[in-house]
């Protein structure tokens, strides 16, 4: 006996028929090589008995080469099967390095490679990746997924030198085990795991992939697969999988005679549908369409008449049950994102999305496609179960991160921006099943938001809940992929914002955008209604689902305000309605130098709080809130910022209207109570706005100044005893923005702070012919947003005046200079906050405002008015 072929005892099986090689007759009869030439039997370096089968082909280039012999009538799901092989590699794995054992392929040997058109299954090490891990590999399409890890480093646990028995088996069922001894028989690793798909059986065989200085290293020996050869009973079917919305894939479990591939035999019920085309993929799997779409989420039954194997066996009719179904917004999210791996915790450094199947059917992501900004990635060819995770990532990464659970390489993987990015998951039929737009503020903690930590979904059943349901992995690698996240918890969706933005595009196109894509974005039309013109279509606008392009039946006019509305029932996807139905807009215009000022500033914010920057809107006119900048000046040096845009978005500023901005919305609102959600929006940067004081600009894109400001810590009131977190408010906003006695501080009772609503401190007044109007008789400077200061509104004849302004007590000491020579033109405004020259308040009591000063024809004037100053 010149070999003895090693079967595993710890592994029964049920022997019908046996094909083995050993390869003494010191030929290769049988086997075909991709290219002839490239193995031998030889006696060199044998790994068992006098010859081996050996990989001979000198190579001056690395190069990948196969062989394979034909494997008749395997039928593994007659019986349990199972392959023995002997195996050595005379170099250390690695990605350029790598080798595959083909169990069963449908394909020859010159497709048995990666990236070929070969389906079945494998044994091998790096096919994927550079762990050195011996893995157990479903291959469909020429794309390896590891389905079994046997637990053993090929480096470090077989070597180069010694040869090692591997043994595999799989039940009827498609419980897979496996092992692997050494030339002794003393075993040394096992494992399992299940999967009961079946393709074509025609081939076994094997891949090697080598640097132009490690050819010539790899030996096969005592080859051996045992099972049950041709069919034992009628075929029947063994699998079915739902491919589309009209198309199945099903196997049978014997080979087919192309004779049985007639449409008329194979229909479903509800509705006796018979199929419209059947092609034969494979020996045991036909693709069976059909002319309409199956019903969705409906039970159904598939029969299959007359079928016949290659042994002419046949069946009168073969059933299977399924229900198949169409994934719906929502029933595949994004449940964890790793944008940026470095510095590493514990994962590998490399970016990777992971899905989740929240629903309870399966779904063949076949024709999904991953959309990044506006680039396209197409997803492998896997199926996703209900509750499964589905870890996305670089082809080229696979063997990284298949030991953290189920994964598909893709061919090409997007970036992911560390600040942020749109993501969209889209179906074979480009509709959306799920998007996000994540951004760093999801982190919720500054530290792991500079990398090395996963963004986890906190709740999977709202996966349309964006802001507020992620946040950085707690786990202790840096994230969860493959499994459930660490920050999972309940999180209900708690409110739907609503519309956040209607803009014209033109005189006829609308541009409605809501908080979050909406549950029936075909209500829409019926539901939408905008006062002063009619609608002529609503069509939706992108995949998102949140954004829709309104067509209205006649042009809306300049200078208009419209009101666009939401009635009826309208909801999110967790069924919450929005809580804003409506919003105001217009067709804008070109802007003017003073139509847009200054009218709050938060510049010295609470720790951990963000500044922030109103302006007000003083024309008539609709005004694009993109239109506007902000640039900061350092009067020192005169250099001046990056300018800030108010707005990445076309949005309507509208005549009378606040606009407030922050790097943190929420932190603004939440601190400040009388504030408006709807007039505070976020930007990704602002201005710089040192603490004890600095100078703003605002410009047009035509660079064309429109206000400025420079303000400083001295504008507050003397009787705050703290200044941080109060804002500095216009009393009025047509008051000069670069006077500082324009300015005072927000009133305490107010919460310091009024972004988006009308300042604590506005003060309004008005004056005709020739006088001066007080808005009191007193002031009451107490900070309290009440009287606290006093407006004085001139109305003078004559185009040009000089007026000074001087303050004094009962007793006619001289206590403020509050102008001295103003030029003024017919009318302007000045304010007195109850402070002497010193800058501290004065004393209760009555004060005489003297008012002189003289026209452009030289007619002089006075006038003396009282103003009591309580405290």
């Amino acid at each position: 006996m010149k070999k003895v072929i090693l079967l595993l005892c710890f592994i029964p099986f049920t022997l019908s028929g046996q094909v083995s090689y050993d390869f003494e007759t010191g030929n290769s009869s049988g086997w075909i090589q991709s290219t002839a030439g490239h193995w031998a039997t030889d006696t060199t370096l044998a790994v068992a008995g006098q010859y081996s089968f050996h990989h001979v082909f000198d190579s001056n280039i690395a190069g990948t080469d196969q062989a394979g012999t034909r494997l008749r009538g395997l039928n593994p799901s007659e019986s349990e099967t199972f392959w023995s092989f002997m195996i050595r590699h005379g170099t250390d794995p690695s990605a350029s390095n790598s080798w595959a054992y083909f169990l069963m392929s449908d394909a020859d040997p010159s497709n048995m490679l990666p990236g070929g058109t070969v389906n079945g299954f494998a044994v091998g090490v790096n096919i994927t990746g550079y762990d050195d891990t011996l893995r157990l590999w479903k291959v469909r399409n020429g794309s390896f997924q590891a389905i079994g890890n046997f637990g053993l480093n090929w480096q470090n646990d077989i070597g180069t030198a010694q040869a090692a028995v591997i043994g595999v088996k799989r039940t009827m069922q498609g419980l897979w085990q496996f092992s692997v001894a050494d030339q002794k028989g003393t075993v040394s690793s096992t494992g399992y795991c299940n999967d009961p798909e079946l393709f074509g059986i025609h081939w076994l065989g094997v891949f090697y992939r080598y640097t132009s200085t490690r050819d010539r290293l790899l030996w096969l020996d005592d080859i051996s697969v045992s099972g049950t050869f041709g069919s034992l009973s009628p075929p029947v079917i063994s699998g079915l999988s739902v491919e589309n919305e009209n198309c199945l894939k099903i196997h049978f479990s014997n080979d087919i005679s192309p004779l049985s591939a007639i449409p008329s035999g194979i229909s479903y019920d509800p509705g006796n549908s018979f199929a419209t085309s059947v092609e034969i993929m494979d020996a045991r799997t036909f693709l069976v369409c059909f002319a309409l779409p199956f019903p969705d989420r409906t039970g159904c039954r598939l029969a299959a008449m007359n079928i016949c194997d290659e042994d002419s066996l046949c069946t009168a009719g073969t059933g299977w049950s399924f229900t198949p179904a169409r994934a719906a917004p929502g029933d595949v999210a994004f449940s964890e994102i790793m944008a940026d791996p470095s510095p590493r915790v514990y994962l590998p450094e490399r970016e990777y999305i992971e899905l989740v199947n929240t629903s309870g059917f399966i779904f063949n992501l076949e024709g999904w496609k991953l959309i990044s900004g506006n680039d396209e990635f197409r997803l492998p060819e896997i199926s996703i179960l209900p509750g499964q995770f589905l870890i996305l990532c670089n082809q080229a990464d696979t063997g990284l991160f298949s030991v953290y659970g189920r994964y598909a390489g893709m061919k090409q993987f997007p970036v992911l921006n560390n600040a942020g990015k749109l993501l969209l998951l889209v179906d074979e039929k480009g509709r959306m099943i799920h998007g996000i737009c994540y951004n760093e503020d999801w982190y919720g903690d500054v530290l792991k938001s500079g990398g090395g930590w996963s963004l986890e979904m906190i709740d999977n059943h709202y996966p349309f809940y964006s802001e507020g349901n992620w946040r950085a992995s707690i786990a202790w690698e840096g994230g969860t992929p493959g499994k459930k996240n660490s920050v999972e918890a309940s999180n209900p969706d708690p409110g739907f914002a609503g519309i956040v933005n209607a803009f014209p595009a033109d005189s006829e196109t609308i541009i409605l955008t809501f908080s979050e894509p909406v549950r029936e974005p075909s209500e829409i039309s019926a539901l939408t209604r905008i006062d002063g013109t009619g609608i002529k279509s609503i069509s939706p606008s992108g995949l998102m689902g949140n954004e829709f392009i309104i067509r209205t039946s006649q042009p809306l006019d300049t200078g208009k305000t419209y009101r666009l509305g939401i009635t009826g029932s309208l909801t999110d996807y967790a069924g919450n309605e929005p809580e804003r139905k409506f919003y105001m807009l217009g067709l804008t215009g070109r802007s003017s130098p003073g139509d847009v000022v200054f009218n709050e500033l938060l510049f010295n914010p609470l720790p951990g709080d963000a500044d922030y920057i109103e302006l007000f809107n003083r024309s008539g006119k609709n005004l694009n809130a993109a239109d506007f900048l902000i640039a900061s000046v350092n009067d020192e040096t005169a250099d001046t910022t990056a300018a800030v845009s108010l707005c990445d978005t076309n949005r309507c500023f509208l005549p009378g209207r606040y606009y407030a901005i922050s790097t943190d919305r929420q932190g603004v609102l939440k601190r400040y109570p009388y504030s408006s959600d709807s007039s505070v929006f976020n930007v990704d940067h602002m201005p710089s706005m040192p603490d004890d004081g600095g100078h703003l600009v605002l410009f047009d894109k035509s660079h064309n100044k429109t206000d400025e400001v420079r303000y400083n810590e001295r504008m507050h009131s003397p009787l705050l005893s703290g200044k941080e977190g109060v804002s500095l408010e216009k009393v009025r906003p047509s008051l000069n923005s670069l006077d500082f006695k324009s300015w005072t501080s927000a009133s305490g009772t107010s919460g310091w702070g009024t972004p988006g609503l009308k300042n604590s401190v506005f003060s309004d007044g008005s004056a005709a012919g020739k006088e001066v109007a007080f808005s009191s008789t007193r002031i009451t400077p107490d900070n309290d947003g009440y009287e606290d200061v006093l407006v004085m509104d001139f109305k003078m004849e004559g185009s040009a005046n000089v007026i000074s302004i001087r303050i004094f007590d009962e007793t006619g000491d001289l206590v403020r200079n509050l102008a001295m020579n103003i030029y003024s033109g017919q009318s302007f405004s000045e304010v007195w906050d109850g402070t002497d020259d010193d800058g501290s308040i004065v004393a209760n009591g009555i004060y005489i405002i003297l008012i002189t000063g003289y026209d452009d024809t030289g007619k002089t004037f006075r006038i003396k008015k009282a103003c009591a100053v309580f405290r």
